[in-house]
């Protein structure tokens, strides 16, 4: 009797055991499912950022491009340092000088991109060692021209896209889309050249993120000079076009009108113009979509923001290719200003104050939404509920 008691009590604290276990993979998985909000210490703050990317699932890096730093953080609230010493030595000896960071873009699991000031960009293989340097800048790019200073990038296969400016040997200069082949040739080529002054250039100038890819195909953005009205384009980087892609959505039917600048004092002004203003902030490719987020701005509700879900079917050559709108969902912040990061686990998203300066704007809070909510996108509903 007393040996099928102690038999009875083992069994009951195995089951116990068991039960215990399960429920504490439950929880973590119940909270790897939940959205997280963390608010950034001042100190642990970028100065400026307007590039960010995931070197590992759970390792988010931000460019401080005013610190002059890469900083990483966690999905669980954790910062987790800055840019390894290893790295500062490594770029620093392939002659670019002081280790200074703009921008940021993971290629594949091994091999990141780090864009210095102006144009130039090295490649950096496990994160410790320089494969390759590239200097945008002064680049032949066909036809006497030659590339200028480069607005914004997407890695697009083995091409950069890029908009940007050109010069000619006559030093007048124009503005367009280019693509650099990445590989030993490294060709400049200009997609689409505009005029000198374009409506697209201040667009390109806010900071946001207007160009994306998915797979080797180039999406950006070109804006209608008569209209106002702004279109998402396909941008093939081996050819000299780019494709309307024929959306038709709200912030991009009736954006408004925005006047390049020239000095700080009008870039704060044109900011302040951004927050009041329903308009698209940026463009993502992830997995086979894209992803139109955008702000939308009335006196009633104030700030507002939005993800509309793009689908692309065909090749862009055919009668059968198109677009789809699946939806738009509503996120979870009335943020001044936002930057989206996409990410196998994560989509980050770093809520941003007004801009008090050129170069000064407070980093708040990094809101972290599970990537399966993104892919399981509900229609007309609201992310992180």
């Amino acid at each position: 009797m007393h040996i099928q008691n102690v038999t009875r009590s083992l069994l009951a604290a195995v089951v116990l055991s068991f039960s215990l276990v399960a429920q504490a993979q439950q929880a973590q998985l119940a909270s790897a499912d939940k959205c997280r909000a963390f608010r950034i210490p001042d100190r642990l703050q970028p100065d400026w950022t307007i590039s960010a990317d995931w070197l590992k699932p759970d390792v988010l890096v931000v460019a401080d491009s005013v610190g002059g730093k890469l900083l990483h953080y966690s999905p669980d609230g954790k910062f987790l340092g800055r840019d390894p010493e290893i790295l500062r030595k490594a770029v620093e000896k392939a002659e670019f000088g002081k280790f200074h960071p703009s921008g940021f873009a993971v290629a594949s699991t091994n091999t990141t991109w780090i864009q210095m000031f102006g144009g130039r960009f090295v490649r950096v293989d496990e994160y410790k060692s320089v494969q390759r340097t590239l200097d945008l800048r002064d680049l032949p790019a066909g036809h006497d021209r030659k590339i200028a200073g480069v607005y914004d990038w997407t890695l697009a296969g083995d091409y950069f896209v890029g908009f940007g400016n050109f010069q000619d040997v006559a030093e007048t200069w124009s503005t367009g889309f280019f693509s650099v082949s990445l590989d030993d040739r490294l060709k400049a080529h200009v997609v689409k050249e505009l005029p000198r002054y374009p409506p697209e250039r201040v667009w390109y100038r806010l900071g946001f993120h207007y160009l994306t890819s998915i797979g080797d195909i180039g999406y950006g953005i070109t804006v209608d000079e008569k209209s106002n009205r702004i279109e998402l384009v396909r941008i093939p980087p081996r050819t000299g076009s780019i494709e309307r892609l024929g959306v038709r959505l709200r912030p991009l039917q009736d954006p408004p009108s925005l006047e390049d600048y020239t000095t700080p004092e009008e870039y704060i002004q044109l900011m302040k113009e951004v927050e009041g203003s329903t308009m698209p902030i940026g463009l993502y490719g992830w997995q086979d979509d894209l992803y139109l987020v955008w702000r939308s701005y009335s006196r009633a509700r104030a700030q507002e923001w939005f993800v509309t879900k793009i689908e692309l079917f065909g090749d862009g050559n055919s009668r059968t290719s198109g677009v789809k709108i699946l939806g738009t969902m509503k996120l979870p912040t009335t943020a001044n200003h936002l930057m989206v990061v996409p990410g196998p686990k994560y989509w980050a998203l770093i809520e941003k104050g007004p801009v008090e300066g050129f170069g000064l704007q407070e980093e708040r809070i990094l809101r972290y939404v599970p990537s399966p909510m993104i892919e399981a996108f509900n229609p007309n509903g609201t992310l992180c509920r």
